[in-house]
């Protein structure tokens, strides 16, 4: 009895069991907030595509457009991040794994290292998660634009505004300030004097009284190394760089005339291999080709102790023809010929111009001297050692500049007098301020002009104005961007 007992409750079981599977009734059912994500928006989204471009170091904002299909519960958010490693033909993606950068809404994140990423975003609630996938494109943000070494009280700054031929179009807001504070917080720049940057290598930046050269990444201006250049030259204090070779040697000229070279592949060591004590006043680089699209870079160096130029590198020496003069300042033309300014020593307003024959590899650069004198009447000559003549290709003439003012001199005119500062067609006055540095575009369109304004009531008293190099027209400035100007240059590398 008790086992056909079992075996009938048994079957109760089973039959109840198997009703309840095919049971078409319905009861209580709880209802999911189901999530969608729609995209991810933000400044740094290319229109129509679905990749961030964003600046390294700079903290970008991306915020998800997210729904579900129940408002009333709670959302939470998982930003991940991983380096892609590689591409693979089928499309597919290697990459680092995912690290968590946000638990925000919205996302506001500084990339530390150039490079592609992958950024996921993970939106999710009580019930589960839904998940969207977008590429980052880190960039260093400092491979083409305007650069500006400036320095206030001997403390040295780096100002940048990255563009690609648009300088025109933007404004002061666009030019990042604190390049240096932000990107080599761990080394104290000061009296900065110079800086310069070679194509296939990276940008080297002086100081006077650190006596060290900085090498910056070409495309970070993150600091690579510090080369101590007192390790054969102790007393030096650099103020000009030049480039020397088709590598990247550098010539450095010290404030007390040594001329050495930098050898950069070998740890900044220097050595003065012109084989003489000769202190030196200026130095001034020249790139000349040397054959089918090869080219090579020098300097000329200013020895008036002497009364010459020497040639750096060569045995090429100007000749008696600047016997009893002061040089002033001198660079080469479009046409390669070298352009001296000088004046007598015993007369200062006797100006002499001397232009020597074509450049080239066989005979150097001082054959078939040509001079012109002239004499200064009532002004000044507008002409000193601490500019440059900047030579514009474009329209054949130096400019330079002189306290709050820009001179352009029409050399190529024969017996030309460099202007005067009443010439209303070749010198312009900035609107306040001294100017300090120039450079050029390099169509030779446009001048940058740095200007140090200390009356200005802005924290920082450096500006930058776009001059047409033609008209004399200001086409854009950029104000209070930078300390007062020491060099400026239009870096494309």
């Amino acid at each position: 009895m008790k086992k056909y007992t079992r075996l009938s409750l048994l079957f109760l079981v089973l039959t109840v069991m198997v009703s309840c599977i095919h049971d078409n009734t319905t009861g209580y059912i709880r209802e999911i907030s189901e999530i969608t994500i729609s995209g991810i928006r933000g400044e740094a989204f290319a229109e129509g595509e679905n990749v961030a471009y964003v600046n390294l170091l700079v903290p970008t904002k991306m915020e998800a457009e997210v729904g579900q299909s129940m408002e009333e519960y709670e959302l939470f958010y998982e930003w991940k991040a991983g380096k892609i490693t590689e591409r693979k033909s089928d499309g597919t993606i290697v990459y680092d794994s995912l690290g968590m950068i946000s638990e925000e809404r919205v996302l506001e994140h500084a990339f530390e290292h150039v490079g592609e990423y992958l950024l996921r975003l993970r939106v999710y609630n009580e019930f589960g998660s839904s998940f969207y996938y977008v590429t980052v494109q880190v960039r260093a943000g400092m491979e083409e634009g305007l650069l500006i070494l400036s320095e206030n009280e001997d403390r040295g700054r780096v100002s940048f505004v990255a563009t690609k031929d648009e300088l025109l179009s933007l404004s002061s807001e666009d030019v990042d300030t604190d390049v240096w504070s932000r990107l080599n917080d761990d080394y104290d720049l000061q009296t900065p004097r110079d800086v310069l940057a070679i194509e296939e290598g990276n940008v080297y930046l002086i100081s006077e009284t650190q006596q060290c050269l900085y090498e910056l990444d070409n495309s970070t201006l993150e600091v690579l190394r510090k080369m101590d250049l007192t390790l054969m030259t102790p007393e030096i204090k650099p103020v000009t760089i030049a480039r020397h070779g088709q590598g990247s040697d550098l010539r450095v000229l010290s404030a007390d005339g040594t001329c050495v070279l930098c050898q950069i592949e070998y740890d900044g060591l220097t050595k003065d291999d012109m084989g003489n004590n000769t202190k030196y006043e200026k130095i001034i680089p020249f790139r000349y080709e040397l054959f089918w699209g090869i080219y090579n870079n020098t300097s000329f160096l200013i020895d008036n102790e002497n009364g010459g130029i020497i040639m750096s590198g060569t045995n090429y020496k100007s000749g008696n023809e600047l016997a009893n003069q002061r040089i002033i300042n001198c660079n080469m033309s479009k046409n390669n010929q070298l352009y001296v300014v000088s004046v007598a020593n015993d007369n200062p307003s006797r100006v002499k111009v001397t232009y020597y024959g074509v450049f080239s590899l066989w005979f150097g650069c001082f054959s078939n001297p040509v001079s012109y004198e002239y004499d200064l009447s009532s002004s000044s000559l507008t002409l000193t050692p601490e500019t440059d003549l900047l030579l514009n290709g474009l329209y054949n003439v130096f400019y330079y500049c002189q306290g709050n003012k820009i001179y352009r001199w029409r050399y190529s005119q024969p017996n030309s007098p460099l202007p005067t500062a009443d010439d209303a067609e070749n010198a312009c006055t900035v609107p306040s301020g001294e100017v300090t540095c120039m450079a050029q575009s390099a169509d030779g369109k446009y001048l940058y002009v740095g200007v140090w304004d200390e009356s200005a009531s802005s924290a920082l008293k450096g500006s930058v104005y776009i001059y047409n190099a033609d008209t004399w027209e200001i086409e854009n400035q950029f104000t209070g961007i930078a300390d007062k100007p020491v060099k400026i240059i239009y870096k494309q590398y």
